[in-house]
């Protein structure tokens, strides 16, 4: 599978694609990158919840999410605009897990599985 595609980025910057032929592979990285997010904003009174919810999300996706830690290995940029729509995304899933949950091992656990986080 040829997933250009930039990775997103908890706390750790964003790389991404700018080959034309990766447009669809992009989409469906905002798609899912979204839906993570989503999730993320919908358990964050329920810690344990969301770190279930974000590892089965990531478990659910992992070939995509393998693909994006791909493009970001080799140097991929991410369009302008997806660029952006990632970023803002970003910073909603950080609001939504640092509100309560940044310390929850599960949550932590699902943070560092994303492609682009700092593993240090």
């Amino acid at each position: 599978m040829k997933l250009a595609l930039a990775a997103l980025v908890i706390f750790a910057g964003i790389a991404g694609i700018a080959r034309a032929d990766a447009t669809a592979d992009v989409d469906a990285f905002i798609k899912w990158f979204d839906t993570f997010t989503d999730t993320a904003v919908a358990d964050q009174n329920d810690c344990p919840k969301m770190g279930k919810d974000l590892n089965k999300s990531i478990d659910d996706n992992k070939p995509l999410l393998d693909a994006a830690s791909r493009a970001m290995a080799s140097g991929d940029e991410i369009p302008g605009d997806a660029a952006e729509h990632i970023a803002d995304t970003n910073k909603r899933l950080s609001a939504a897990v640092h509100t309560k949950c940044n310390a929850d091992a599960g949550v932590t656990h699902a943070m560092v599985r994303l492609p682009g986080r700092n593993k240090k």
